[in-house]
């Protein structure tokens, strides 16, 4: 090697600083709805998958709920994220909550399509897969450990 492509004792250090400091700088990842972000407003670019956000307050706290596709056609997965802030402490909730889904059926009645469940966050999101049978009008009733519940309704086409 010629002496004047050498790195000299000097360029070597900063070199070596800066590769520990690009090494050692945490990875953060931004999401939006559930979903990896990768600048869809700056650039244009949307999820690729439409979704809908229902937004409600229950007491001390602050529930968001996606669904994707935002709509769902009977037979398919439904994939529903549920983010929840309590409101007091201002952080996201990190027990486990309980939920239930039914369907309108006449007038009052209605159908259980799936049970009341445990559901535990995973990254501070709740999240439910599920598929629906039967085109309708459904309903996600979320039991929050304040011992309150809201309902989000979910409208599925054929």
């Amino acid at each position: 090697m010629s002496p004047n492509l050498r790195p000299n004792g000097h360029s070597a250090m900063k070199m070596l600083v800066l590769a520990l400091v690009l090494a050692s700088a945490p990875a953060q990842a931004h999401h939006m709805k559930g979903l990896p972000h990768f600048g869809y407003k700056e650039m244009g670019w949307y999820p690729q998958i439409p979704s809908k956000e229902t937004m409600r307050r229950v007491k001390d706290h602050l529930i968001i709920a996606t669904t994707m596709p935002g709509d769902p056609k009977a037979g398919k997965q439904v994939n529903i994220h549920l983010y929840i802030k309590d409101l007091v402490s201002k952080q996201p909730l990190s027990t486990p909550v309980h939920f239930s889904v039914s369907r309108k059926k006449l007038f009052f009645f209605t159908e259980t399509v799936r049970p009341y469940t445990e559901l535990k966050p995973v990254l501070e999101l709740y999240q439910i897969a599920t598929t629906f049978e039967r085109s309708g009008d459904y309903s996600l009733t979320l039991y929050l450990p304040n011992q309150t519940e809201t309902a989000i309704p979910i409208k599925v086409a054929p």
